[in-house]
């Protein structure tokens, strides 16, 4: 089936007697990449990676490069799928990549032959790189792009990283992406990070690769206890899904201050209770579609060649509809 802007959406367990190579064709000379997941259906990439293609071709005499079409597609999937779609990538021609999201993170990385050292570290990909070797061998990169993203999104809103040498960083939630974020902030050098959760034991289990790396700088709390905390953080990383959001924003507002930064990952329902009391505090709050932006233009340098200018940058933002700082939204066009 086809969405309303036109992209494919194949949904793997809907086919059980169609090839998934005849089901992907595309034209020769074509590269392919596809967001794969569940549910995918209001996904951005694809938009995001059209974009990034079209920025590429239109610079593209300017660096003597090679004009690239590419057809983007979204692949709905479930962990069972991850050796077939791996297999997709290994046999079929014009693949350049896959944008992993939920619940396909973890699950792909047994079928790659290396993962990045951020991918060891965080136990989960959010990007998958098909690679050539000089001797015609073909090999599947793992790596995760969402720590770049984190990390640009709040660089571009005005975040100045040296800041954590001397004060602290807070996260809320203990899930993939709050081992992502732990894997920016400790990128950034800091010094202590505090991870807010439910059930600090439980977290213990999905952030144990961070915590075995970075243990001595980490320190979970329940987010209850936020209520009565005096923690003023530098920059506080908000991985909560939107109705956590909501049950959780006023605990979370005692930690704002003048000139702190809040970067609220789920990006559904902006602006958030804690994004409007974040900025009556006098903070700095920043939208989650930027780390979006920012993990795909790294997405994009791996399967395409993209290569980022500022006037490009803002265009991709203008695509999800927030401005080139990250921190408010625009109407798309």
């Amino acid at each position: 089936m086809s969405t309303a802007s036109g992209v494919l959406i194949i949904r793997m367990n809907a086919m059980p007697d169609v090839p998934l190579e005849r089901s992907l064709e595309a034209p020769a000379g074509v590269f392919r990449a596809a967001v794969i997941g569940d549910p995918i259906d209001h996904s951005r990439s694809p938009q995001l990676h059209t974009a990034m293609a079209k920025l590429r071709n239109a610079v593209a005499s300017d660096v003597a490069a090679e004009v690239v079409e590419l057809h983007y597609s979204r692949i709905q999937a479930q962990p069972e799928d991850a050796q077939h779609l791996a297999s997709m990538l290994r046999s079929e021609p014009g693949w350049v990549g896959l944008s992993v999201t939920m619940p396909m993170k973890k699950a792909m990385v047994p079928f790659m032959d290396s993962v990045s050292e951020r991918g060891k570290l965080t136990g989960a990909l959010n990007t998958v790189t098909v690679r050539h070797t000089p001797d015609g061998e073909l090999a599947l990169v793992g790596d995760n792009t969402d720590v770049d993203g984190i990390k640009q999104a709040l660089m571009r809103a005005g975040f100045e990283p040296e800041r954590l040498r001397n004060e602290p960083a807070a996260i809320l939630g203990g899930g993939g992406t709050s081992v992502a974020a732990i894997a920016a902030l400790m990128e950034w050098g800091a010094t202590r990070v505090v991870v807010a959760v439910r059930d600090p034991q439980k977290a213990r289990d999905e952030l144990s690769g961070v915590i075995a790396a970075y243990g001595l700088h980490i320190e979970l709390c329940e987010l209850r206890s936020l209520t009565n905390s005096l923690l003023k953080p530098a920059v506080l990383i908000s991985t909560l899904p939107a109705p956590a959001i909501q049950q959780w924003s006023e605990q979370a507002a005692h930690l704002v201050s003048p000139d702190s930064y809040l970067l609220d990952v789920a990006y559904a329902g902006w602006p958030s209770a804690l994004v409007e009391l974040w900025r009556e505090g006098g903070g700095v709050a920043v939208h989650g579609l930027a780390m979006l932006v920012h993990q795909a233009v790294e997405q994009g340098r791996r399967f395409i060649g993209f290569e980022p200018r500022e006037e490009s940058l803002a265009t991709l933002c203008d695509v999800v509809g927030i401005t080139p700082d990250g921190t408010d939204t625009v109407v798309v066009g």
